[in-house]
């Protein structure tokens, strides 16, 4: 009888300590799974705040640009820069003009940098009080060692390595402007291929119709003050034969780029120059297609 009653002690203490055993396994597999949690939440949040800290630098930028002119001269003007450093490649809009077209740049450590030297930094960011500001790379700076030239003074000024632009807007806003330029870019290169394929066939017809009529022209060799238009097709035609013959050869092979008018002072937003050592044609869209519209400075 006494067996009995201690085998039942032995079997009731067991049973009990297993269940303590379990439910310890139990509480060690929860906290366990609660770490396993924990980690995921906390990678997650990680995760989540890289990728905040790259959209708070991605944004709408405005503030005081400097433009480069020509022969190592830089005008400045009031305008807009559209950075995304979370999307592959990059976007980075100067002005309407995407500075990363050939996927150059790419965003490393707070800073943009060129893909091929990540040592030369374009831009940086950093946070003032409550402001984004980036800073962007004078190229004035580097070839006027430290100082520049105001145009609206007359007189050199000293500058700064970097530039700043302060965050305006978030990149939500900026979409439709993107999708914008985007396709406004599509349809300059088609016209520049359109163009350059017109002029190794000698087709002066198709430059024609890749040109409004009547046509502005302001050639450099006359008063200067002197503008007149090319009013037919047959007079325009003519002029083009003569002025590709001497001309083209001479184009930036880049193709056109932003046009800048009235020495820098006003944007013209639309407008696109292409140029050549000595004479350039302005590109706007008309009607959904991009066209020669002015020849502001030409040689006859």
């Amino acid at each position: 009888m006494k067996n009995v009653k201690f085998f039942l002690l032995i079997s009731i203490y067991c049973l009990l300590y297993s269940n303590v055993i379990a439910q310890d396994f139990l509480e060690v597999k929860l906290s366990i799974n609660d770490i396993k949690n924990q980690r995921e939440n906390f990678n997650n949040v990680i995760e989540n705040k890289i990728s905040d800290v790259n959209g708070d630098f991605s944004g709408i930028y405005e503030g005081v640009l400097e433009i480069s002119l020509c022969c190592l001269d830089y005008d400045r003007y009031y305008g807009k820069v559209i950075v995304d450093v979370t999307t592959n490649p990059l976007i980075f809009i100067f002005d309407g003009v995407n500075w990363n077209s050939k996927n150059t740049l790419k965003f490393l450590n707070n800073k943009i940098v060129y893909s091929d030297n990540e040592n030369i930094i374009l831009a940086y960011f950093e946070n003032q009080d409550e402001d984004v500001i980036m800073k962007i790379k004078s190229e004035e700076y580097i070839d006027g060692n430290g100082f520049g030239y105001d145009h609206n003074t007359g007189k050199e000024i000293e500058l700064e390595e970097y530039y700043s632009l302060r965050k305006t807007e978030t990149i939500e806003n900026a979409e439709n402007i993107i999708k914008g330029y985007t396709e406004q870019e599509i349809k300059i290169k088609d016209f520049w291929i359109n163009l350059k394929q017109a002029y190794i066939s000698k087709d002066f017809d198709k430059i024609v119709d890749l040109s409004i009529i009547p046509l502005p022209i302001k050639p450099l060799n006359e008063d200067p003050d002197r503008k007149r238009k090319i009013n037919s097709r047959k007079e325009l035609l003519k002029f083009y034969m003569n002025f590709f013959d001497n001309e083209f050869l001479n184009f930036n092979e880049d193709g056109p780029h932003k046009y800048v008018e009235n020495f820098g002072v006003e944007i013209m937003k639309g407008k696109y120059v292409l140029s050549s050592s000595k004479s350039y044609l302005i590109l706007s869209e008309v009607n959904g297609e991009i066209k020669i519209i002015d020849l502001p400075g030409v040689w006859e």
